[in-house]
């Protein structure tokens, strides 16, 4: 028989703790301790200097979920808004698609997968590249036909890097649109 008392934990007081976990900080895959010369930390000049979440900082701390992450900007700069998608396009045919496209034309070595993800809507997809320099390899897909539709290929609206020169797929080839493939009917440009 287990008493009442077994089943709930003593309670654990701060100062019991070592000292490495009191000052520590999460890493992507494991917590390291903060040296004391790290405990400091410097604020991005557009805060106020002080404790974030005090009142003199109010402004600073509202301002904080409007900022994106270092992960989500990434993410933003290695998508591509690819638009007039035909109906029936899943995730892996897209990303085969694109990947090969890539491979004949010289835009990516020959055994390279520059495309790693693949989100599919209705009309339009966002594919997701390996790397920055990718994208601005594949923004020169811009005009591929796919499925007798002829995709447009853009940077997605959230995009705000500078402007990346590419040209459409016929001037890469040097190849017209073949005879009944459905144009890009928006006049170009990126989506989302």
């Amino acid at each position: 028989r287990v008493s009442e008392r077994s089943n709930s934990a003593p309670p654990c007081p701060r100062a019991a703790l070592p000292q490495q976990f009191l000052f520590s900080f999460l890493r992507r895959d494991r917590i390291v301790p903060l040296t004391s010369s790290s405990r400091s930390v410097q604020l991005p000049k557009m805060f106020p200097t002080g404790v974030m979440g005090s009142p003199s900082n109010a402004a600073a701390g509202a301002m904080m979920p409007m900022m994106m992450n270092p992960a989500a900007m990434d993410k933003v700069n290695r998508e591509l808004f690819v638009g007039n998608t035909p109906p029936g396009t899943n995730e892996v045919l897209l990303m085969e698609f694109f990947n090969g496209a890539m491979r004949r034309t010289g835009l990516c070595p020959p055994r390279s997968s520059p495309v790693v993800q693949c989100r599919v809507n209705t009309k339009f997809a966002f594919v997701e590249c390996a790397s920055v320099d990718d994208v601005a390899r594949a923004l020169n897909l811009n005009g591929i036909p796919f499925l007798g539709f002829s995709l447009r290929v853009g940077r997605p609206a959230k995009y705000s890097g500078p402007h990346v020169p590419s040209v459409t797929w016929q001037q890469l080839t040097g190849l017209g649109l073949p005879d009944g493939v459905v144009p890009d009917a928006s006049g170009g440009g990126g989506g989302g």
